[in-house]
């Protein structure tokens, strides 16, 4: 039997966090002031569905003592009520019944007859949401004066899908998503139960995967022991879960807040040579820097102790610290960066180039671009005229050979021999875009215009972005002696790229291509 199963709670000790739930519920069990209709709402696999179902065992408990409420799951009601086998617990799934008609047939229609062996006839209606206009509004009535017998629990993830008039004939309760502290503990506890050790790490790991979601974090740890491995370690843990850490993503954020290019540059390549998911890897990132912009803007202690529970202690520090010292728009800026190049995953082999180039864009965005040519400003000549004629300062740029060189005729064999001198001269101001070019060949020239072919379209879009096409242009004219033009095609449709061009590029990089 799956994890999930064995451990689900029969009892409300066993239910992990919503304490505010658990103890309002239970009073009202234990002085049989249950309400009539109950209405959950919360993220998935926050514990909506096993506490309607506790409050069903614990109202038709035929063994439960008097001031109490836990049900004592030994009777005949709490046996059948574990197993599902329950007649008078009727369990609707609204997303595949939706229609007037299921609710007339399976809850109208019935709950006038007394309950078969139970105390109360309960209906846990999950997905409540889905329902129809038509079918909620034949639940209204019901909801509002139902027989004593009766007992209703809705559950919904949508809670603005619910009507109002749906909404104010139940009790709400809303569930939260489970924090980091919450889920640790009852992992922990069913490791130790299952005679299983998991690294710390390994659970942590689980905990940033499911968001929350205690269904989700037991079915990745029954994945994992799966394995039939009596020690849980990163390696094994590894071969199931998606290859992301949250560590090695708070400390690449960090080392790019700190703009220590070569440190971000090795941990990308440590990342990428861990056979990390790249897009994975981004996703993370991302929601790492909403928390941090988040916490930037000085949020009140409830929104902060949401944003931070899925974090361990030394992450929630770090996490602080980055918010405490970068402004909302830088950090909104990374953000913006990192969803843009996301966009170009499916047109590069190397996924790692994707996350370098949007690191080095955040670390120096003037540098992505050529450096700007010193200029100086030319007094005017005034025209010996005795009429006022308004005078204009012009901005010229002096480095010869720009204003003082026609433009003439170049070969492509002029490009290539002076090849290396252009990559070292860009490279020196602009490290992102040499790496490209050196990914690129002299397709022909027309007149005083060079065209390069690039094999793919993001290069393209890049060294056509207007102050790096110009700057490009400068490097060029000033190595050629002549003014110069750049244009720019991709040289072949991805679909026909060679084998040999792309491990060339990877080579380059140092990346590795994976067939």
């Amino acid at each position: 039997m799956a994890l999930y199963h064995t451990y689900r709670p029969q009892q409300f000790a066993d239910i992990v966090g919503q304490v505010h739930i658990v103890q309002t519920l239970t009073n009202q069990i234990k002085n049989n002031k249950t309400a009539h209709a109950y209405l959950f709402s919360g993220p998935r696999g926050s514990g909506k569905t096993t506490t309607a179902r506790l409050i069903a065992k614990a109202v038709n408990c035929l063994e439960r003592k008097e001031n109490a409420f836990e049900p004592c799951n030994t009777c005949d009601a709490c046996k059948e009520i574990t197993l599902g086998r329950a007649i008078d617990i009727i369990e609707i799934d609204a997303a595949s019944n939706t229609g007037v008609d299921n609710v007339r047939e399976n809850i109208i229609e019935s709950i006038h007859f007394r309950p078969n062996k139970a105390k109360y006839k309960v209906f846990i209606i999950d997905e409540v949401h889905m329902l129809s206009t038509s079918a909620f509004n034949a639940l209204l009535k019901t909801l509002e004066e139902p027989p004593s017998h009766v007992l209703f629990i809705l559950a919904t993830t949508e809670l603005h899908k619910v009507p109002e008039t749906i909404v104010s004939r139940c009790q709400h309760f809303i569930f939260h998503k489970l924090s980091f502290s919450e889920l640790m503990g009852y992992l922990e506890n069913i490791a130790k139960q299952e005679k299983i050790k998991v690294d710390t790490s390994v659970f942590e790991r689980i905990i940033h995967k499911c968001d929350g979601c205690a269904r989700d974090a037991i079915k990745l740890l029954d994945q994992l022991l799966a394995t039939g491995e009596k020690k849980i370690t990163q390696e094994v843990a590894n071969i199931i879960l998606p290859t992301s850490n949250i560590s090695d993503v708070i400390s690449f954020l960090s080392s790019v807040f700190e703009k220590n290019i070569q440190q971000v540059m090795t941990q990308i390549q440590n990342i990428a040579d861990a056979n990390t998911q790249i897009t994975f890897f981004i996703d993370e990132s991302i929601n790492v820097l909403r928390s941090i912009m988040i916490l930037s803007l000085s949020p009140d202690d409830t929104t902060r102790q949401t944003i931070l529970a899925n974090y361990d202690e030394k992450s929630i520090n770090t996490i602080e610290q980055l918010a405490k010292s970068n402004t909302p728009k830088s950090i909104l800026r990374f953000i913006d960066i990192l969803l843009q190049r996301k966009k170009q995953m499916k047109s590069t082999p190397l996924p790692q180039m994707v996350l370098e180039m949007s690191a080095l864009e955040w670390i120096m965005p003037a540098e992505m671009e050529i450096k700007e040519l010193p200029r100086k400003i030319i007094p005017p000549i005034v025209p010996e005229k005795k009429e006022s004629i308004p005078v204009v300062e012009k901005e010229i740029i002096t480095k010869e050979p720009i204003e003082e060189k026609d433009a003439k005729d170049i070969c492509k064999e002029d490009i290539e021999k002076n090849w290396n001198k252009i990559v070292e001269n860009i490279e020196k101001v602009a490290q992102s875009i040499s790496i490209i070019l050196k990914s690129t060949h002299v397709l022909e020239t027309k007149g005083n215009t060079v065209i390069f072919g690039v094999q793919f379209a993001l290069h393209k879009d890049k060294l056509l972005e207007s102050q790096t096409k110009n700057k490009i242009e400068q490097i060029l004219t000033d190595i050629l002696g002549t003014k110069i033009l750049l244009d720019v095609q991709t040289k072949q449709t991805e679909e026909n790229t060679s084998h040999e061009e792309v491990q060339n590029l990877a080579d380059l990089l140092g990346g590795q291509v994976i067939s």
